[in-house]
């Protein structure tokens, strides 16, 4: 094992606070020059200068160009699929546009705003209104609209469906869709699925 490496967290502190001290004892400063880094040893240490580097928070993280792909990339994972097919995740993102396109048309919100894409009816989780007859909620983050989702597709009425999701077999999918109790109109969403 290289010397350097065996030096644990703790002792590497007390170096620095160390040469913090003695260089303040000695009214001694730290000279940082830019350019080529270099390396040199204290005490058998070594020490290495790299470039400069920007100090401050990170950039922001970029959204993905298109939301409901995200939200559906992110759905599958939380159902066990790390992988899911291009099918798979247009399987969700044409169900949320069918959702959606029926609430808005019908005069609520967007599912979008009220971070349920699903329409799910799946009380707790902060939920905060009943938006509709049906009893689909509004939840106050991404995060609790998520997990409601999760928790929602969970239930025994929506195997077929899951597990058309973690296989990537939309049509599986599709086919669990058309046979649970689920609000969306099936014909609506295969319609729009079969359309891509």
């Amino acid at each position: 094992m290289h010397r350097d490496a065996a030096i644990g967290w703790g002792a590497v502190g007390g170096v620095v606070l160390g040469l913090l001290l003695i260089l303040h004892q000695t009214g001694g400063g730290i000279q940082v020059a830019f350019g080529q880094p270099s390396a040199h040893y204290v005490w058998g240490f070594r020490w290495e200068q790299v470039e400069e580097t920007q100090v401050g928070p990170p950039p922001p993280v970029s959204l993905p160009n298109n939301t409901r792909e995200a939200w559906a990339v992110d759905l599958l994972a939380r159902l066990g699929n790390t992988q899911p097919t291009p099918e798979t995740v247009a399987f969700i993102v044409q169900w949320t546009i069918a959702e959606d396109a029926c609430m808005t048309a019908c005069g609520y919100s967007s599912a979008w705003e009220r971070w349920n894409p699903l329409n799910t009816t799946q009380t707790g989780y902060g939920a905060y209104a009943t938006i509709n007859g049906d009893g689909v909620k509004a939840y106050p983050d991404y995060e609790s609209g998520m997990q409601a989702t999760v928790q929602t597709l969970s239930y025994g009425y929506y195997t077929e469906i899951v597990a058309g999701l973690q296989t990537n077999d939309p049509e599986r999918a599709l086919r669990g869709l058309y046979g649970s109790p689920w609000g969306t109109n099936a014909v609506h969403v295969e319609k729009l699925w079969r359309a891509l």
